[in-house]
């Protein structure tokens, strides 16, 4: 029972920034412990993120504000499987930093919720200035599974965290970012057509550069009427086994606020799409009042997904009965993980 609780979790997983299914909470149980030495931390920070010239964050205020609180309904294969819910709150002190405080709940909803019940809640406190992590909390709630775990950024290491088990140390090159941060950081950077930027995110145990690149221009249909949005795309650097995992974009607002209206994902459990339902805490423009549509009925046509009708729970049946380790490419991991003589995160 629990393996199917666990297994029916996985697609809410999807939904989550730069992290592909199989890497996220609904299967963090199944990691394998990495080496217990501990590395000693480097003298140097280098910068927080390694970005080409024209793509540097913008100077003046952030694009998201203190009070922020914008919520998402999840559609798998046509179904309505989840909501999400990321808010901001800062800056604020904490531990003798400035910091913003990034909060996100995932819970299931609709039929998958009568399933397996999942609360999933993320906390990240990202320093103020920079943009980088100081620290990712991480509680899961899935069915009869509980899971705590954290990361702590600090003086060119990064602590892995969990209740009742010693810590573990990670060398990191400076300043890196949590995959929650990791969407507010990008939102602060100069976004325009053709440029990108990669970001060093640290996640769990690992190091993942991530590439991301704006696509294009494209208006997109929401509960507030059309609303013209950058696309943006992420992209693992040099490792074919976590892009074997599925595709993402995430669209958001061409103003100021950078507002994410919609991230569509592509996996091997199928399609994902949320949708912004709910805006509070925008000051200004398309979003910042109430939506002109009723989310009952509508139904906004993806880009670049196929959203299958009817072909959900037929999906639902096909995963309760495999394990996940069956649907990844071991050849292309194996590739990508040949000895070269240094860390591919670095």
């Amino acid at each position: 029972m629990r393996r199917t609780a666990r297994l029916c979790a996985l697609p809410l997983a999807a939904v989550l920034f730069f992290l592909p299914p199989f890497k996220t909470a609904a299967s963090s149980s199944q990691e394998q412990e990495p080496s217990s030495q501990e590395h000693k931390p480097s003298g140097q920070e280098p910068e927080t993120s390694s970005t080409p010239e024209g793509s540097r964050p913008r100077v003046g205020s952030r694009p998201f504000q203190t009070g922020e609180n914008l919520k998402y309904q999840i559609r798998w294969l046509g179904l309505a499987v989840a909501t999400l819910r990321l808010s901001v709150e800062g800056p604020l002190k904490w531990e003798g930093n400035t910091v913003f405080r990034f909060r996100s709940r995932l819970r299931s909803a609709g039929l998958l919720r009568h399933l397996i019940r999942v609360d999933d809640k993320i906390t990240s406190y990202t320093d103020a200035a920079g943009l980088f992590s100081r620290r990712i909390e991480v509680r899961q709630r899935e069915g009869h599974y509980r899971g705590e775990r954290w990361n702590v950024f600090e003086g060119g290491r990064a602590t892995y965290g969990r209740p009742k088990r010693p810590p573990r140390f990670y060398e990191i090159p400076g300043p890196v970012q949590d995959f929650l941060g990791a969407l507010y950081k990008t939102r602060a950077f100069d976004l325009r057509p053709g440029k990108s930027m990669t970001l060093k995110i640290f996640n769990n145990k690992k190091l993942h550069p991530v590439r991301i690149t704006v696509i294009g221009v494209e208006m997109s249909d929401t509960l507030w009427g059309p609303v013209r949005t950058l696309v943006i795309q992420p992209d693992f650097i040099e490792n074919n086994y976590l892009k074997s995992f599925g595709t993402t974009w995430i669209y958001v607002t061409d103003d100021r606020h950078r507002i994410p209206v919609r991230f569509e994902s592509r996996t091997y459990l199928g399609t994902m799409i949320a949708h912004l339902v709910e805006s509070r805490g925008v000051p200004s423009g398309p979003l910042s009042g109430a939506p002109i549509r009723k989310l009952k009925g509508w139904k906004s046509p993806a880009k670049r997904v196929k959203e299958s009708s009817g072909g959900g729970l037929i999906k639902l049946r096909e995963i309760m009965r495999k394990t996940p380790k069956n649907n990844y490419k071991k050849k292309d991991y194996k590739e990508t993980n040949k000895p070269s003589g240094g860390d591919g995160g670095s």
